[in-house]
């Protein structure tokens, strides 16, 4: 089966104008905040405004890359993706590095990975899963208590070993993120208030 998209003109080019707007800001924040440290301790003021082009084109190639890639491609990898975002934040509780007395990265040779920040990704398909799924129970019931139950508690429940892992990395900010993606998933899919 073909995983990638043969329709190109199907971009939102405003919300790239607005993350390349994004990119461009953070770009000047790294050089503004960065270049006396850089200078002070590799001798190149230059050196993170370079990491920070090199992966920000390296970002925005996969950005287009994934862009391209088939919804039924990542609705069947949406479970996978959550059981290996389980294991990754699993593997960081044993083998993390730590940082700043917590725990959240994992070392892969030069580079260092956070499971935390794929936990949103995942967390983001799997809820978009769910809802598809369980769109006649959670969203069209006439029902008060199916509602309630597919529609608040089991996504809940979903995501709750993700955020109790997360938790233990003593990493609240992802935390509070994870919860805004959920109650705003809950409101796209259409759940009534």
């Amino acid at each position: 089966k073909k995983i990638f998209l043969k329709d190109a003109k199907r971009f939102d080019f405003i919300l790239l104008i607005f993350i390349i707007t994004l990119c461009l800001y953070g770009t000047i924040m790294v050089m503004s905040a960065g270049s006396a440290y850089a200078e002070f301790r590799y001798g190149d003021k230059y050196y993170f405004l370079r990491r920070q082009i090199f992966f920000l084109v390296l970002g925005l190639f996969l950005m287009y890359l994934t862009s391209r890639i088939k919804s039924t491609v990542w609705y069947n990898l949406a479970f996978p993706l959550y059981l290996v975002t389980i294991l990754l934040l699993v593997l960081v509780l044993v083998i993390g590095l730590v940082g700043n007395g917590a725990k959240r990265w994992i070392s892969i040779g030069p580079l260092t990975l956070q499971p935390s920040e794929i936990a949103k990704f995942t967390m983001v398909l799997l809820l978009c899963k769910y809802f598809t799924v369980n769109e006649e129970k959670a969203i069209l019931s006439k029902k008060k208590k199916d509602i309630f139950l597919y529609g608040t508690v089991f996504p809940f429940i979903i995501i709750g070993a993700i955020v109790f892992l997360v938790m233990l990395q003593k990493h609240l900010s992802c935390i509070i993120i994870l919860g805004l993606i959920r109650i705003s998933l809950m409101f796209v899919s259409g759940i009534r208030l």
